[in-house]
């Protein structure tokens, strides 16, 4: 039985020989994850990080290296590869939506954008595992366009524009899920996190009333082609996790497991969504701690693997969390081990 058939079982909860594994090559996988489609970036220069002095003088008293992509500009200090958005391009008010909208993000919108050719050609090199590829954020545009504080405030103050990013988001999101399954993509992965260690960053009734109906319009056009919707987020999101199943979420892909109680998580998502997780990367892997790693390994197989349901995976750049390969072999070993039992 190849990859592809193995995850299609474990989200189908359909009895699958084992759980699926994502892990870091060289290690088994049987998923193959594209982060970056490659829309062509509506504007060239400054992609690449470093010191561009007519950028920087827009940032007083910043030290780090800046770049821009979708008309934000991404700072970072000491050369760490993330970065984060320091000014955003719709940060001083809701004025230019029209243009941001019809100058950046509209040409997401266009199949010429994209290289067809190579999108075919990798879903087909991968074609034995279950291929999946990011699609446009419905949050995070909005909160590097707007900065954070500014979205939250939106969300009271200005509602009716946020919706309408939000929308123009979902709109590309659709528009690359039928891409994606043009090209023979089996999922299609929206990145957006909302939660913080306990809870929501915003009141629930403010993400239904401005999120829910845009995520829930992307899940049926990727459902439309038959393929299946992954989430990932970190932070605590129980309060809109049942949205989320309803909308249609297939595959929950959390990093921190363990800021849920396990059997109230187990009880939203059994046979109906799969969790899609390594052990969790704030408080057990980086412990280092042998039998803490493979207890809280065992026990999410415990809670999770049944009939389906359940993917573990690893970190994809384990040093940035402090935690070392054979501190992540330690979970593996058991996630393997279980399918010979």
């Amino acid at each position: 039985m190849t990859g592809k058939e193995i995850i299609k079982r474990v989200l189908d909860f359909n009895d699958p020989p084992r759980m699926g594994y994502h892990f870091n090559a060289p290690n088994p996988s049987d998923i193959m994850v594209l982060y970056d489609i490659s829309a062509k970036a509506p504007d060239g220069e400054y992609q690449e990080w470093g010191r561009y002095p007519e950028l920087l003088e827009k940032l007083p008293g910043f030290k780090g290296e800046v770049c821009r992509l979708d008309g934000n500009t991404y700072g970072r200090l000491g050369g760490k590869t993330k970065g984060e958005c320091v000014l955003g391009a719709l940060e001083g008010g809701w004025e230019r939506l029209d243009e941001y909208t019809e100058t950046v993000l509209a040409p997401y919108l266009r199949t010429e954008n994209y290289e067809m050719d190579r999108l075919s050609q990798w879903a087909e090199e991968n074609a034995d595992r279950f291929t999946v590829a990011a699609v446009s954020s419905l949050q995070a545009v909005a909160r590097d366009a707007r900065r954070m504080d500014n979205m939250l405030a939106d969300t009271v103050l200005e509602p009716e524009s946020l919706r309408r990013l939000v929308d123009a988001c979902a709109g590309i999101a659709a528009a690359q899920a039928d891409i994606l399954h043009g090209c023979g993509f089996d999922g299609a992965m929206i990145f957006d996190d909302w939660g913080l260690q306990h809870s929501l960053y915003l009141n629930p009734e403010s993400w239904r009333a401005i999120w829910k109906e845009p995520y829930a319009r992307v899940a049926e056009r990727i459902h439309s082609h038959g393929m299946k919707l992954m989430l990932h987020s970190c932070g605590y999101i129980m309060d809109i996790l049942d949205d989320f199943v309803e909308i249609g979420v297939d595959a929950f892909q959390f990093d921190q497991p363990a800021l849920y109680d396990f059997d109230v998580l187990a009880g939203q998502i059994n046979g109906k969504a799969t969790l899609w997780s390594p052990v969790d990367i704030q408080k057990v892997l980086p412990t280092g701690d042998k039998a803490k790693i493979q207890a809280e390994a065992a026990r999410m197989i415990g809670a999770f693997h049944k009939g389906g349901g359940l993917i573990a995976k690893d970190y994809p750049s384990l040093a940035d969390v402090g935690v070392k390969d054979e501190w992540a072999q330690y979970a593996r070993d058991v996630f393997i081990d279980s399918a010979s039992k």
